[in-house]
């Protein structure tokens, strides 16, 4: 595959988790499910799927990438489990939209774990549109109303600090197997979810309109 179609899968790749990632919100809060419960279940299908990826992948390729996972792998599932409940956690606890505008942050917290840990050049310009973005992002979010949306906010912010902790070591270690490591990560959101989880069937729920599930 030459430098430009890699490039162009990039793109595409990127717009489809984007539009998943945006439709989270959206799901989470139509399910009429405790926070625990909605972790278990969305980690029990994630580690099954990654999980069959991998077979799948290794016996087409033929070949096992254990040796790519590592201590870096291991931080980085721990990472990620950490991001994984908080994001859930965060979207029960307070609007999608203030969860959203929490994690537009991610590029400059990146940027700044990158700084500290890699040296990576930070540009002037790019330290004062990232201060312009959290003022923004502070009078956004700054209308809660109820120390529940309060810890939204929090679990927020610690989401996008884990995801973005994830992308540095991703660049840190790029022969890190991250398929394997978002794998590893569900397995353990799982069980630690599990004890804590309510073990019940679900039965159907009245629909609420759309405007109201955004709106929470």
């Amino acid at each position: 595959m030459s430098l430009s179609q890699e490039r162009r899968t990039g793109i595409y790749l990127v717009i489809a988790s984007a539009l998943m990632w945006s439709t989270a919100g959206l799901f989470v809060r139509m399910a009429d499910m405790d926070v625990w419960s909605m972790v278990a279940w969305r980690s029990a299908f994630s580690f099954v799927t990654l999980g069959a990826f991998l077979i799948v992948q290794r016996r087409v390729g033929r070949r096992s990438r254990l040796g790519s996972y590592g201590m870096p792998g291991v931080t980085a599932s721990a990472v990620s489990a950490f991001a994984a409940i908080t994001y859930i956690a965060s979207l029960q606890w307070t609007t999608v939209a203030t969860v959203m505008t929490v994690y537009a942050t991610l590029p400059f917290i990146a940027t700044g774990i990158a700084f500290l840990w890699l040296r990576d050049r930070v540009t002037y310009r790019f330290v004062a549109a990232g201060s312009a973005a959290f003022v923004g992002v502070a009078i956004s979010v700054g209308a809660a109303v109820s120390a529940r949306d309060v810890l939204g906010i929090l679990c927020a912010f610690a989401m996008t600090a884990g995801c973005a902790t994830q992308i540095v070591i991703a660049r840190r270690f790029p022969d890190m197997d991250t398929t394997m490591m978002t794998a590893f990560a569900a397995l353990a959101c799982l069980c630690i979810a599990l004890p804590l989880m309510h073990f019940r069937i679900l039965t159907p729920q009245r629909k609420r309109p759309v405007r109201a599930v955004l709106r929470g």
